[in-house]
């Protein structure tokens, strides 16, 4: 899947986005690895929108 179609379509059960690379990131990661598996694209905001570095 191509990253921009990644970024709109949103946050889901399977997808988030993280800004940096935190205790919540690896909480996500657990929950995915828990659950059906999932995709964290860091570096990216909540509201989509990647991070000028």
């Amino acid at each position: 899947m191509k990253f921009q179609k990644l970024l709109n379509s949103g946050e889901s059960e399977t997808l988030e986005f993280k800004e940096k690379f935190d205790d919540r990131t690896v909480e996500s990661a657990v929950a995915f690895a828990n659950a059906k598996g999932g995709m964290i694209l860091r570096g990216v905001s909540g509201a989509g929108q990647k991070e000028e570095k």
